[in-house]
């Protein structure tokens, strides 16, 4: 328990036992047992901060990422080539675990990110979870949704890296260009 706690505690005990005693040196003998009941009363105070105190010592720290992975933190732009314009995702450390999520929407048009991420090296990281694209004039206007591991590499000194599965869920030749940028 903090000094500060401790304090308190003591305070409101001396409290409970003065405000006890004046009760009984003004009204009687009932007045003890009122000053029991109040004692009874701070001492349920003392149990309550206990376990709090107890919870505060017992937070465990956010597991380290490696240096890697720290140095996508935060916002970066992405996009969609089939939408104008770009929206930010963002990474963060969830447990000890990169991961990103963003969604980008523009008139009824979006992509959005939802995943884990594994930093393999520079130039290329690794995406474990949902990337779902949807634009009016492709795939009957539907959800193309993609769960699993999907790789994103910058090449030929691009400054983001893009999706290598590009395979849009419309049959044919359409393909999807998800870009994430650079800080």
């Amino acid at each position: 328990m903090t000094k500060m706690n401790q304090n308190f505690l003591a305070k409101m005990k001396t409290a409970a036992i003065i405000a006890g005693f004046l009760t009984f040196a003004a009204c009687g003998g009932d007045a003890k047992d009122k000053a029991k009941e109040v004692v009874k009363e701070v001492e349920k105070v003392e149990e309550t901060v206990k376990p709090v105190e107890k919870v505060k010592e017992e937070v465990v720290a956010v597991p380290e990422l490696p240096a890697k992975a720290k140095a996508l933190l935060g916002e970066h732009k992405f996009r969609l080539q089939w939408i104008d314009g770009k929206g930010v995702c963002e990474f963060k450390n969830v447990n000890g675990e990169l991961r990103v999520t963003g969604k980008y929407e523009l008139k009824g048009d979006f992509v959005s990110l939802d995943a884990s991420v594994d930093v393999v090296n520079d130039k290329e990281i690794v995406l474990n979870g949902t990337i779902i694209t949807k634009v009016s004039h492709i795939n009957q206007g539907k959800e193309c949704k993609r769960e699993g591991k999907y790789m994103f590499r910058s090449t030929k000194g691009r400054k983001y890296w893009r999706m290598q599965n590009m395979d849009n869920c419309e049959p044919g030749n359409v393909v999807d260009y998800v870009d994430i940028y650079f800080k």
